[in-house]
């Protein structure tokens, strides 16, 4: 009896372990993988620190933003955004807003660079609809230790 109760536990520690790490085996699609590589790009950037102001950081920051056109969609960001709003704007105030939300992005990629932060990008999802891959993420923030 004894036998067939740790052998009934061993089984059901298995099957535990096997829905458990299900997900890490499961294949990501393509629009994962390219924003996974391109988070990637950035951190190493983003790492490798510059004196404030410096012409290293400048470059830093030059090429940060050049990665993150290649895979952030300002323009869709900002739109979706505004929702409805949208419509209402003027293509020169539809320019202004785009240029100051990239300022606003880029911003903060150069902050992260100057402080000790360190963080975790979690992959939780990728959905396609109209055309258009979506990756949904979510990030956990540590600074100086302490989680935010």
């Amino acid at each position: 009896m004894a036998s067939r109760f740790a052998s009934f536990i061993r089984s059901l520690s298995i099957v535990w372990l096997l829905a458990l790490a299900g997900p890490a085996f499961a294949e990501e699609g393509p629009g994962t993988a390219a924003v996974r590589r391109a988070n990637e790009s950035v951190r190493a950037l983003i790492e490798q620190k510059a004196e404030p102001g410096s012409a290293a950081e400048k470059r830093l920051a030059s090429e940060i933003s050049s990665r993150l056109e290649g895979f952030l969609d300002v323009e869709g960001l900002g739109e979706r955004a505004l929702d409805k709003h949208w419509k209402t704007l003027n293509a020169a105030q539809r320019k202004e807003y785009l240029k100051l939300l990239r300022e606003l992005v880029e911003g903060n990629y150069v902050k992260a660079m100057r402080s000790n932060t360190h963080y975790e990008v979690r992959y939780l999802k990728e959905e396609e609809k109209e055309g258009t891959r979506r990756v949904s993420t979510e990030l956990q923030f540590e600074r100086n230790g302490r989680p935010e």
